[in-house]
């Protein structure tokens, strides 16, 4: 069994480019069309969980002139989110280290706060919940969201490799202590920290185009599993049987019609 353990509100899979890579080719319009009807041009927006960057760019890049900040707890994650924003010639944001449970704003400072696949890592989310309710002016808006994994999976044309794997991806998830199956009580704990009127909805989006992504995601991360013992070190710490895999998922990307589902996003917003 695993010894590691993320730090609290760390990221459980890690930032290893390779999955980074697969982050940064998840659209702003994936993660954020269910908010962006209710932002307007002036808006001060946070974004608690930045990672890269890239959907917070896109978020000051709909709210601009106001200003957008994003926290994240990983310092190389930041760093590398000023460079993006730079380079897109972004000048309405900034990018700063922090906690979620300890947000470093005035109250009322923001009139919308964005969580994208946060609270799933965090061992108390209603301290953080409780910590964006503070800093949102009234009637300010909250939106987040999260997965559901293990509730939905859809797989065509059936591919041998992406089963197997599908069989043992859960359980490095809840050995880093991970509520992969958040989404469907994130209205629920929004209400708990004094939230209303929630507007929820599910969306899935096909990724049959990023198994190849997926592909070189599992090539860095499964020897981490093998040293932590979450995969088993017969299968996955094999050469030939990994390069079996991941030739497996590569060719049926190649197919036409494919279609891989893994995890749908419930999707909230909820006003102060």
């Amino acid at each position: 069994m695993s010894t590691h353990q993320p730090q609290k509100g760390q990221h459980a899979h890690g930032y290893h480019s390779s999955f980074s890579k697969e982050l940064e080719q998840r659209t702003a319009e994936e993660n954020v069309a269910f908010l962006l009807p209710h932002l307007k041009s002036g808006d001060r927006l946070l974004d608690v969980g930045s990672g890269r960057g890239m959907t917070t760019i896109a978020l000051a890049q709909t709210v601009a002139p106001g200003g957008t900040v994003g926290v994240e707890i990983e310092e190389s994650q930041v760093e590398i989110a000023r460079q993006n924003a730079g380079d897109a010639g972004v000048a309405n944001i900034r990018f700063m280290a922090g906690t979620a449970h300890e947000l470093e704003f005035e109250d009322e400072s923001f009139d919308v706060v964005f969580m994208h696949y946060v609270l799933e890592h965090i061992d108390r989310p209603q301290d953080t919940l409780a910590e964006a309710r503070r800093v949102l002016r009234p009637g300010g808006i909250i939106a987040v969201r999260h997965g559901d994994r293990g509730a939905y999976d859809v797989l065509y044309p059936e591919a041998p490799a992406i089963q197997l794997l599908h069989s043992r991806f859960m359980q490095p998830l809840r050995d880093s202590g991970v509520d992969a199956r958040f989404g469907p009580r994130q209205e629920r704990e929004l209400r708990a920290a004094g939230f209303s009127d929630m507007k929820t909805r599910v969306a899935a989006d096909p990724r049959g185009h990023m198994a190849d992504v997926y592909a070189e995601m599992l090539e860095n991360r499964a020897p981490r599993f093998v040293s932590e013992g979450i995969f088993s070190e017969e299968e996955f710490g094999d050469d030939k049987f990994m390069s079996g895999i991941v030739e497996g998922i590569r060719e049926w990307s190649k197919h036409p019609d494919a279609i891989w589902i893994l995890t749908v996003s419930w999707e909230t917003i909820g006003w102060k």
